[in-house]
């Protein structure tokens, strides 16, 4: 009973913990977005002259490449997953200061311009959070397991108020094991840490796909969309193992994320769309019918994400995936658009789910997410559902 006891109290520390690490990190946002852009949204730079992109973004890279070198110079830094599957007291109980700072290093590169995600600082922080909460309460080593995931997956939900998809995302990408009780845990952390949020960041659909129509005499071009944006969430999922397997962590940082996002800066007079973690890519996709910019900005993109990857930059490609996938669905919109009228929405979803769901390795959780991104209903989840398992099963027998 006592120990029952100890265990909820922990769990509610954290759940707390994460919401108030979203309400900071969403603040941290949009004041250095005000601060060095005048905008808090990246999707709101157009306005931006060339000089004033050029010069934070080179800064960027400048701060980013000494931080890191510095952070990592002596130790290594920890990520969730090690946190999980620790071999030693380091990864078990990693040291708070440096990894606080790089996580919140991660945030403040999006916000800056980073072309890549910034979801993996909130759960870092929430999992770093969770170890000492299970060090301070006494728990068992069982249970370390479950708070870290609970960090993890809380802190993703406050993030991007997703708290059905976070709960999925702790069984089905955090290895949680499976019961009743881990499920009603995972889903009341998950959903007090985003609640928190929503009183300061109240929750909204992220993204507008508008009204979606399903014809069945239209599945072939469902099916094709689908087929296309499976091949390339698996390039694009096997790209971002080469970089990460590859990534500098020497002194090559000093001057090689420099060099980039001085060339993401120019690039961005072009293409503002490169710039944050994903958001104006899928945006600029709804909204526009250029089909050769289109192809052009994802191109550059996926570009951009793999080489800051690469470079030794540190953050999520979740968000990039799902507008990876939506600009994927778009442009295919647009090519069978003389054959097929009014799939673009449904061919941008059918592209998220399966780019995210791949690249995640988690159909489930990728599903989930493009349900909580978009607020489409249950019907088209199971239609989505449908395609995705196909995919995968393609995918697995032909690559």
């Amino acid at each position: 009973m006592k120990n029952t006891i100890k265990q909820i109290l922990a769990i509610l520390t954290i759940s707390c913990f994460s919401g108030s690490v979203g309400i900071f990190l969403h603040w941290l946002f949009e004041v250095l977005g005000e601060v060095a852009y005048g905008s808090q949204e990246i999707v709101g730079l157009s306005h931006a002259s060339g000089l004033q992109l050029f010069s934070v973004l080179t800064l960027t890279g400048i701060f980013l490449g000494i931080i890191w070198y510095v952070l990592q110079k002596d130790t290594p830094l920890v990520s969730v997953k090690q946190m999980l599957n620790h071999t030693s007291d380091y990864q078990k109980y990693p040291p708070v200061f440096k990894q606080a700072t790089h996580a919140i290093i991660q945030v403040m590169s999006v916000a800056l311009g980073s072309p890549i995600g910034k979801e993996v600082a909130p759960r870092e922080l929430g999992s770093l959070w969770a170890s000492y909460c299970h060090k301070y309460f006494g728990l068992s080593d069982k249970d370390y397991k479950l708070l870290v995931a609970l960090g993890s997956a809380s802190a993703l939900s406050a993030i991007y108020h997703v708290p059905l998809a976070s709960t999925i995302f702790a069984f089905e990408c955090l290895g949680l094991l499976l019961s009743l009780k881990h499920f009603i845990l995972a889903f009341l952390s998950t959903m007090i840490a985003s609640q928190l949020v929503y009183l300061v960041y109240p929750s909204s659909n992220r993204y507008d796909l508008g009204q979606l129509h399903f014809q069945f005499g239209d599945i072939w071009a469902y099916l094709l969309v689908a087929l296309i944006a499976g091949g390339a969430g698996f390039l694009f999922k096997k790209g971002i193992g080469l970089s990460e397997a590859n990534k500098f962590k020497d002194k090559r940082l000093l001057f090689c994320l420099p060099i980039l996002f001085a060339l993401l800066g120019g690039f961005a007079l072009y293409f503002p769309g490169l710039l944050g973690n994903g958001e104006a890519l899928a945006k600029i996709a709804i909204a526009s019918h250029d089909t050769a910019y289109l192809i052009a900005l994802l191109l550059f993109k996926l570009g951009f994400v793999l080489l800051s990857l690469k470079f030794g930059a540190y953050g999520g490609t979740l968000t990039p995936s799902f507008a990876v996938g939506v600009a994927i669905g778009a442009i295919v919109s647009l090519f069978l658009a003389p054959f097929v009228t009014g799939i673009a929405p449904l061919a941008m979803l059918i592209g998220a789910s399966v780019v995210l769901s791949i690249t995640m390795q988690a159909p489930l959780t990728g599903i989930a997410l493009t349900y909580g991104f978009t607020g489409q209903n249950t019907l088209f989840l199971l239609f989505i559902l449908l395609f995705v398992i196909l995919i995968k099963y393609l995918m697995r027998k032909t690559l």
